[in-house]
């Protein structure tokens, strides 16, 4: 891989984290409003309450949730950000295992959840993360060993 197509790899993936950063701002900062629910709670809650929405203390605790899977978004995506910036670029195997694993361990639980649970939005969501993820991943591999 030439020069070019490694930044452009590396710079890919430092996109994507900065989107779950934006990801993870939107979710904190919107997740009680009312598109936000026709948005995100619908899609994804229409599983366990079908065609009566939940309302009053149970919202309260489904936007709880959002805040703060927004905050772990946040953080996870500045953490993938400085892995990329600061070891994947140097072509560190360690930084790219992390990636992979943590990807891959956040895939099979978060995913098997999720069909479990009937969460099918869910499942499509993170099958195009996952994607959008490993693509680069797999590309840089060769150029990041011990």
């Amino acid at each position: 891989m030439n020069k070019s197509a490694f930044i452009f790899w590396t710079s890919w993936l430092k996109i994507l984290a900065y989107l779950l950063v934006g990801m993870g701002l939107f979710f904190g900062l919107f997740h009680q409003t009312d598109w936000f629910g026709r948005l995100l709670v619908e899609p994804m809650g229409q599983p366990f309450w079908g065609d009566q929405p939940p309302k009053g203390e149970v919202l309260r605790f489904i936007g709880f949730l959002y805040a703060v899977l927004g905050a772990t978004l946040i953080g996870w995506g500045l953490m993938i950000v400085f892995l990329v910036r600061h070891a994947l670029t140097q072509r560190k195997a360690w930084a790219w295992k992390a990636l992979c694993w943590g990807g891959c361990f956040w895939y099979a639980l978060d995913t098997g959840w999720s069909l479990f649970y009937g969460v099918w939005a869910n499942v499509a969501l993170n099958s195009l993360l996952l994607l959008a993820v490993w693509l680069p991943l797999l590309k840089l591999r060769p150029h990041c060993q011990d």
